[in-house]
């Protein structure tokens, strides 16, 4: 992710699609570790290069277009065994409550990060170690 920041500063320095789509290249890639937790930096990379790019805002459009298109396509040719909606999946222990990877993906490594509600099987939730003494 941190990776994909840089990339999305030379972009908006340079002006150029390639750095764009390193950017969303990257971007990728952190999907496939931190999987939903990696796309909440999205908007922001991309309403900078809206906002501050040095090209016609056509050419914007469509270098980010170019970069969701590189973003996915390392997300498939890389993370492709881990389809939703295959037969044979592996148990998803990290945090999953019903053993799914569309529940790990919006749930625990997900919107769960913002929002706190990140209970699963593997633990999460935050440090609540406090409560009634006994």
């Amino acid at each position: 992710m941190v990776a994909g920041a840089y990339a999305t500063t030379r972009a908006v320095e340079s002006g150029r699609t390639r750095w764009l789509a390193l950017a969303g290249a990257l971007i990728g890639f952190a999907f496939l570790t931190k999987m939903f937790q990696a796309f909440l930096v999205v908007p922001a990379f991309a309403l900078v290069y809206l906002v501050a790019a040095p090209t016609p805002f056509r050419r914007r459009i469509w270098q980010l277009l170019v970069a969701g298109v590189a973003l996915r396509r390392v997300e498939r040719l890389v993370g492709g065994h881990r389809r939703a909606d295959s037969c044979c999946q592996p148990p998803y222990i990290g945090g999953s409550n019903g053993n799914s990877i569309i529940d790990l993906i919006f749930g625990y490594n997900g919107l769960g990060r913002i929002s706190g509600n990140e209970s699963g099987a593997g633990g999460g939730g935050g440090a609540r170690f406090s409560g009634a003494t006994g």
